[in-house]
């Protein structure tokens, strides 16, 4: 018995702990990462804080977030920013792009692990490729506290050309589809899905 009680209450301490993490709504939405992109000598990294967002109901909201990614230039020891940080008031949820080509592999390398649980939900159709340049893009993910819709933004790797290209809501998925090198987003409709192509 006191190794049950012992169990289930590290069982209700688990889920207490989970449950109050995603209670807040900008915690689930608070990323942090930093990743190095080594043909332009460039990192990336989250930047923490929190916006005050005018809801729809007119009043201002305080959220924990990331809303913008910081590039650091290691060659020219320079720093900027992708997002206007006087004016952007959504989070960043992911960040991805090409790193090189995996000869042996015959595949993409991203900047995401492949032993990350993201990996095989965003990142699919990478095998067999021939070699290819590799995008010169990112491909980023934010959340709208006002909307509680996503969007995803491509601009080059030096943060420049930024745009948004798509807003998911209702049941819509994506990922990237290595080999014909696009965001492939799926609207699940009514017995009948869409297929939208975005070249990245």
């Amino acid at each position: 018995m006191g190794i049950l009680r012992k169990t289930i209450l590290g069982l209700l301490l688990w889920f207490s702990i989970t449950f109050n993490a995603y209670s807040d709504g900008g915690n689930r939405y608070n990323s942090c990462f930093s990743y190095y992109e080594r043909e332009n000598n460039l990192h990336y990294s989250s930047v923490q804080g929190q916006v005050n967002v005018q809801m729809e109901n007119g009043k201002y909201k305080t959220f924990d977030a990331t809303p913008n990614i910081a590039i650091h230039d290691n060659s020219n020891k320079t720093i900027k920013y992708i997002f206007d940080n006087e004016t952007f008031d959504e989070s960043i949820i992911n960040l991805y792009f090409e790193q090189y080509y995996d000869s042996l592999k015959q595949s993409i390398v991203y900047n995401l692990p492949t032993d990350e649980y993201r990996y095989n939900e965003f990142i699919q159709n990478n095998f067999n490729i021939k070699k290819r340049k590799i995008s010169g893009n990112l491909v980023i993910e934010t959340y709208s506290f006002k909307t509680e819709k996503y969007s995803l933004w491509i601009c080059d790797k030096n943060g420049m050309n930024l745009k948004k290209v798509y807003e998911l809501n209702g049941k819509i998925e994506y990922h990237l589809d290595s080999y014909n090198k696009c965001i492939r987003i799926i609207k699940r409709l009514d017995l009948r899905n869409e297929i939208i192509e975005i070249a990245y």
